[in-house]
């Protein structure tokens, strides 16, 4: 498994558009070929961080240009582009 974990920091007049946004979108992040899990999180003053959990490196490459137009979707509301890294999962637990 892959985890992608994208940090990001939107403009705060944009947050509350935004969270609408990623709402609105629900069924297509959802729909990415190899999600296992998406998270998404940030604080009030907008800073937050994307994790989401891809089943293997092949499915990684096959949504690659899917979630770039996602996030192209957001462009206007960050106060920088954000970098992506991804990264092995060594464990991957739930309660």
């Amino acid at each position: 498994m892959i985890a992608r974990i994208t940090p990001y920091k939107l403009k705060p007049s944009s947050i509350d558009v935004a969270d609408k946004m990623v709402d609105q979108m629900k069924e297509d992040i959802l729909a990415l070929p190899g999600l296992v899990q998406f998270i998404n999180v940030h604080n009030a003053d907008g800073s937050g961080y994307v994790v989401s959990i891809i089943e293997s490196p092949e499915a990684v490459e096959q949504n690659r240009g899917i979630v770039d137009a996602i996030w192209s979707r957001f462009d206007a509301l960050f106060e920088g582009l954000p970098v992506t890294q991804s990264i092995d999962v060594q464990s991957n637990w739930t309660v």
